[in-house]
């Protein structure tokens, strides 16, 4: 990467609103955060374009930017100063959601959606299909209504996901952005929407689910291990994050649902991959 672009998309941020004073600063403080933190700005040029990078930079203390990543087109919304991200890094780098070439869902269950990068990435790569998104917490919901508002094949729910419908809080409402799980909610205590898959399945007249993606942070357990689970019999595809490490029991939740089916697994950077082989024919990750 030459300076001349991230001159230019400094100069092109300031020239209506600085003189030359001001735009001095701003290239002097990206030369400041290349010298001091290279291996950051080396990760955001590979996320975003130039103009993108150096907009986040200089910006770190705008409460949300709207930035053009590499991974989709648009513009994606997020929090500079929280794990926001971590997250895209995740789905649009590690591609931790990627799947098969030949692999063409119709319908795709997104529980524990976040600000919406999966939800973008897999309406993105999939644009024949209709993406239900679920999330509870209010400030990540709005993001993820703000980055899905112009993907017509995504379906945003604020909810979470859960194994009986009842009203839920948040276990720790000042958990880090990517990190809030759910309780049973008490009187006076804010609700969220607690909904079931067979609800989802009833509300949207779904057939069948060619991919659930569940990160919703330990609520696995419950809706593995506390609930009816024959509708797995309607899921082709499972990719899954786990959270024994912070509510033990959830991987014996999930595998005991699993236990009388015949499915195989793969395991992509923290999720797990499960193919329910009645349902689907076999396939190898790229």
């Amino acid at each position: 990467m030459t300076a001349k672009p991230i001159f230019q998309s400094i100069y092109s941020q300031f020239r209506w609103s600085a003189g030359p004073a001001k735009i001095r600063h701003a290239v002097n403080r990206f030369l400041r955060e290349l010298r001091s933190n290279g291996d950051r700005l080396r990760l955001l040029l590979r996320l975003m374009p130039v103009a993108s990078a150096v907009s986040f930079v200089l910006n770190r203390n705008t409460p949300v930017l709207s930035l053009r990543m590499r991974a989709i087109p648009g513009y994606f919304h997020l929090r500079p100063r929280s794990t926001d991200l971590n997250c895209i890094e995740q789905v649009f780098l590690h591609n931790c959601y990627s799947l098969p070439a030949e692999f063409r869902p119709k319908i795709i269950i997104d529980a524990g959606a976040n600000i919406g990068a999966s939800a973008a990435y897999f309406a993105t790569k999939y644009p024949d299909a209709t993406i239900f998104a679920l999330e509870p917490e209010v400030s990540n919901l709005f993001l993820l209504k703000a980055n899905c508002s112009w993907r017509k094949n995504v379906v945003v729910i604020e909810s979470a996901l859960w194994w009986r419908s009842e009203p839920l809080s948040l276990q720790e409402p000042d958990a880090e952005k990517w990190a809030f799980s759910v309780r049973p909610g008490t009187r006076g205590e804010g609700q969220i929407k607690g909904v079931t898959i067979d609800q989802l399945i009833q509300d949207f007249a779904i057939d069948r689910i060619d991919l659930l993606k569940v990160d919703i942070e330990g609520a696995e357990q419950e809706v593995f291990g506390l609930a009816d689970t024959s509708w797995l019999d309607r899921v082709d595809t499972i990719v899954i994050e786990l959270h024994d490490w912070q509510k033990p029991g959830c991987a014996k939740a999930f595998y005991t649902a699993l236990s009388n089916r015949d499915f195989s697994q793969d395991i992509r950077g923290e999720n797990l991959v499960i193919r329910l082989k009645s349902a689907v024919p076999e396939f190898e990750l790229c």
